[in-house]
């Protein structure tokens, strides 16, 4: 029990997990990588087993990096390693799920799937917004938006060949077996191994979507990462001769944000996307039924040093009124652990927040 806590509380590498499970990797030496990587990765589409994202997430990332043979996976070897994988201690930090299978950040042109990951949220209203002040944005950011509209639209791609849909709800229970919906292998593998005619007829150019593609020599270091914080939260797509593998699609809403972020440090312009992703949040709040439809919406912001935060009042029933404070740190602040790591703000700076309270 006391090494289960310690997987479940710690950060361990994908070096540490394979030792955690040396039959499986093993096993998975004797696999060809790009459809046994396609496979797993399809099983991060059913809803079914939104609480078992980390160990689905898992055994992607593990046959990315030991696949090196030639024998084709089927459903049966997909169910073996899953079961094989959450009899370790690896899996001991997956939690139920708390949010809808797939929520959406859309425009006229496509959506973005927000599927709830194993190892963090993926924190939709966040992204949503940034992908609004992307659409003032100047000639400068033209390359980011073609390539944010090609991510888009390939998780557009995505969903429609996995039959999935706004809102869909996910599965609240951990199983201990497979459930495929008698789908095989083939069926699977085409939701996320999309080949340059289906990226085509979508609309999608490779080349937009360079920020987001794994180069074959990064693989060699993903096994000293940690679950969450590496380079495949912002490229977890792999290309290959006949088009592109989407090996992380629960992790695409974050490679967005990755992409946005590092942009606009490149361009000294991150000052400027925090002021527009305040006033992005402000006009959600505004018009966001739950804080009283617009109408009885009050709304006060101020900022401290870099810090931004609002007061947000707004009457839920006569008599009755809700106060939220939102708290916005400056994207200098975001921590170098990604969006799996905590934002802690400085002593001066919660004080001033509590006295606003």
């Amino acid at each position: 029990m006391s090494e289960q806590v310690a997987w479940a509380n710690s950060e361990w590498s994908f070096d540490d997990i394979a030792k955690d499970n040396t039959g499986l990797v093993a096993e998975l030496a004797s696999f060809e990588r790009d459809g046994t990587v396609a496979l797993l990765a399809s099983l991060l589409t059913l809803p079914a087993h939104q609480s078992e994202c980390l160990r689905l997430e898992f055994l992607a990332v593990l046959a990315l990096i030991y696949c090196k043979g030639q024998q084709a996976a089927t459903v049966d070897d997909a169910r073996r390693w899953y079961a094989a994988i959450g009899a370790s201690n690896s899996v001991s930090g997956e939690d139920p799920a708390e949010d809808v299978f797939v929520s959406l950040v859309e425009n006229e042109r496509g959506g973005l799937p927000g599927t709830r990951r194993g190892v963090g949220g993926s924190r939709l209203l966040y992204t949503a917004d940034g992908r609004h002040c992307l659409r003032h944005a100047g000639c400068r950011y033209r390359p980011l938006k073609r390539a944010v509209q090609a991510l888009l639209r390939l998780s557009d791609v995505v969903c429609a060949r996995s039959d999935l849909h706004r809102f869909e709800p996910g599965g609240q229970n951990t199983t201990d077996s497979l459930e495929t919906g008698d789908l095989d292998a083939d069926v699977l593998r085409s939701r996320v191994m999309l080949t340059n005619g289906v990226l085509k007829a979508a609309g999608v150019a490779v080349a937009d979507l360079a920020l987001f593609i794994l180069d074959h020599t990064q693989i060699s270091t993903l096994g000293s990462q940690v679950p969450g914080a590496g380079v495949l939260e912002e490229r977890p797509l792999l290309q290959t001769r006949e088009g592109l593998v989407v090996v992380l699609p629960t992790a695409l809403s974050i490679a967005l944000r990755h992409a946005v972020m590092a942009f606009a440090m490149r361009m000294g312009e991150l000052s400027n996307l925090d002021k527009a992703l305040a006033n992005a949040y402000s006009r959600t709040f505004f018009e966001m039924p739950v804080f009283g439809s617009g109408g009885r919406l009050r709304v006060s912001r101020q900022q401290y040093k870099m810090t931004r935060s609002a007061l947000v009042t707004s009457s839920v029933d006569v008599g009755h009124f809700m106060m939220l404070q939102f708290v916005l740190p400056p994207m200098q602040q975001h921590p170098s652990t990604g969006f799996s790591g905590m934002v802690r703000l400085d002593e001066e700076t919660a004080n001033f927040l509590d006295t606003g309270l």
